[in-house]
């Protein structure tokens, strides 16, 4: 390489990126060059959806991963606190229990389901829920779902810490008017997006 020299010329710099030179830089290209790929997650439309609220999101995803400090896990870290549910103290608490088959939890998705669609079917397992939840259908569009589904898993873990922080408790009932607000101001509040347009009608109905 030979040696810089103000004889001949400026320096020069270009972006090339898979052998396409760009005017200007790009970070989206870039990024999407340098980032590893994977393949994505079956149940990825139910956590990442056009006008998710992100709080509602991210516990949704870390639940997904089934990273929440529940009970369980804590024990299994060494911690000696009993493991009981905090919302039935029938069985261990575990993701799976605490938000399919605790009866708390049975008592809103009953509540849920009994407005998007009318019947009384329940969620057996995690998969089956956020498959229901990926789904679509003309009373229940996946949007409408997916909000009632992240609204309903965020505010049972919300009800479970206050039980164990605060010593705060809310029947089945009253944490399920919570959770039908949330959805309201939800939908109230995306309005004018294409996807919301007709989303209060079908919670209403």
């Amino acid at each position: 390489m030979n040696v810089p020299s103000h004889d001949q010329g400026s320096d020069l710099y270009s972006w090339t990126i898979e052998g396409l030179k760009l005017q200007h830089f790009s970070s989206s290209k870039t990024w999407s060059v340098i980032r590893e790929r994977q393949p994505a997650h079956p149940w990825f439309q139910a956590v990442w959806f056009k006008g998710h609220t992100p709080k509602h999101a991210f516990n949704m995803w870390v639940a997904v991963q089934d990273r929440l400090p529940i009970r369980t896990r804590l024990v299994s870290w060494g911690m000696l606190i009993p493991t009981s549910c905090c919302l039935c103290s029938v069985s261990d608490e575990t993701r799976d229990h605490l938000f399919v088959d605790c009866p708390y939890i049975k008592i809103l998705w009953g509540l849920m389901l009994r407005k998007l669609s009318g019947s009384l079917i329940s969620f057996t397992s995690w998969t089956q829920l956020l498959g229901w939840s990926s789904s679509d259908s003309t009373t229940s569009p996946r949007t409408l779902r997916s909000i009632a589904v992240q609204a309903t898993i965020y505010h049972t873990w919300t009800e479970r810490n206050n039980r164990v922080y605060r010593s705060q408790t809310l029947s089945a009932s009253d944490l399920f008017r919570l959770v039908d607000r949330t959805i309201r101001n939800t939908i109230s509040a995306r309005k004018t997006r294409k996807e919301f347009k007709n989303l209060m009608v079908l919670w209403l109905i």
